[in-house]
C-alpha cells in the first residue's frame, strides 16, 4: 500500500474492517519490512554515488545529490512521526514499561510512604520545601490518576518556619493562617 499521507482511521473504515488489530499489526510488520528493505538500497545508492563522486571519472551526480537529500531529509521527518505515533502505545505498554504495571493501590502505597518520610527530621533539617507529590504527578498518567486518586498523600500541609517565614508567622499574630 503506498500512500503519500497517513490513514486516517475515521474516513476509511474499510481498511480496518470489523477487526483492526490484526490488520494493523499486519500492516505496521509489512511496512516495517519495506522501509528496512527501502534503506539497504538507499545506503547502497548513496555509497556508490560516494564513490564515483570521489572517483576521478566521476558523473555529473550534483543535481541527484540535491534532489535526493531533501527526499532523504524528508524521509527522517516521516520516520520521526511514526517513532512519535508509536511512542504513546508503547510507554502506556504494561509489558513494554513494567512501571505501568504496578495496581494502583501499590502505587498509592509506595506513594504514601514517600511522602511519609519527606519530613523525617531524624535526617536532618529539609532545605528547600516538599514538591511531593505535586511533582510526581508529571511522571506519566498511571502515576497521576494514583497520586490524584489517594486523598491521603493531599492531608497533609508541612509548615517550614526559618527565616523570612518565621517573621510572617510571628507577625500574624492570631489572625489565621
Amino acid at each position: 500500500m503506498s500512500r503519500e499521507e497517513p490513514i486516517n482511521i475515521r474516513e476509511e473504515p474499510a481498511i480496518l474492517g470489523e477487526s483492526p488489530y490484526p490488520k494493523a499489526a499486519n500492516l505496521l510488520k509489512e511496512a516495517g519490512i519495506a522501509l528496512a528493505n527501502s534503506l539497504h538500497a538507499q545506503l547502497d545508492a548513496s555509497l556508490l554515488i560516494k564513490y564515483l563522486y570521489l572517483n576521478p571519472r566521476s558523473l555529473p551526480v550534483d543535481k541527484l545529490l540535491g534532489e535526493e537529500f531533501t527526499r532523504l531529509i524528508s524521509y527522517k521527518s516521516k520516520l520521526d512521526h511514526a517513532r512519535a505515533a508509536m511512542a504513546l502505545p508503547r510507554n502506556r505498554s504494561p509489558s513494554l514499561v513494567p512501571i505501568n504495571a504496578p495496581p494502583r493501590e501499590l502505587s498509592s502505597l509506595i506513594f504514601a510512604t514517600m511522602v511519609d518520610g519527606e519530613f523525617n527530621r531524624s535526617f536532618g533539617a529539609v532545605e528547600y520545601p516538599a514538591t511531593y507529590p505535586k511533582s510526581l504527578l508529571k511522571v506519566c498518567e498511571s502515576w497521576y490518576r494514583a497520586i490524584t486518586g489517594t486523598p491521603s498523600l493531599w492531608s497533609q500541609v508541612d509548615l517550614l518556619i526559618g527565616g523570612t517565614h518565621t517573621e510572617k508567622f510571628y507577625r500574624s499574630a492570631s489572625y489565621p493562617i
